[in-house]
């Protein structure tokens, strides 16, 4: 089962040929958009190897290791030139200040976001909706802007009010 805020993603997912999930945690957003089928083959990568360790267990639990491959490392590095070039939506988590991981995040991989792509922001405080504004203002990204609240800790009209 995944959580509200992954099933809100859902709903803008087509059913498209191709999907990288960067940050992928624990896959559970790639299971679910495979067994449901959204699409045939996902790649899923994350710069730390316990998350993505923890994604490959959930992939195998789930008997989908032909269908998400799971890549170790850093954002778009992990493609080859090939996949860089089909047509593949890129959905890139912003991790907002109360998530505790901003100082991890690669500030240069927003510039390789195009209009079919996503910049997502878990916004959780109203210093997460700052820091998204302050983003979005100095990046000015061409791509579709997703904001999700963490849940019970903002509410979501507080989002809309922002």
């Amino acid at each position: 089962m995944i959580s509200k805020r992954l099933k809100t993603l859902v709903k803008y997912v087509d059913e498209i040929d191709n999907i990288m999930d960067i940050g992928c945690d624990h896959a559970l957003l790639d299971i679910y958009l495979i067994k449901n089928k959204y699409t045939d083959k996902i790649i899923a990568s994350d710069i730390h190897e316990n998350a993505l360790n923890a994604g490959i267990e959930n992939i195998k639990r789930n008997n989908l290791e032909s269908k998400i491959d799971a890549r170790l490392g850093d954002g778009l590095d992990v493609l080859s030139d090939d996949e860089l070039l089909n047509k593949m939506i890129y959905t890139l988590d912003y991790k907002c200040p109360s998530s505790g991981m901003e100082d991890k995040m690669i500030l240069e991989n927003i510039d390789y976001l195009n209009e079919i792509d996503v910049l997502k922001f878990v916004v959780g405080s109203q210093e997460d909706l700052d820091t998204m504004k302050k983003i979005v203002t100095e990046y000015q990204p061409e791509c579709n802007i997703f904001v999700s609240p963490v849940f019970g800790n903002i509410e979501p009209s507080a989002i809309v009010d922002y």
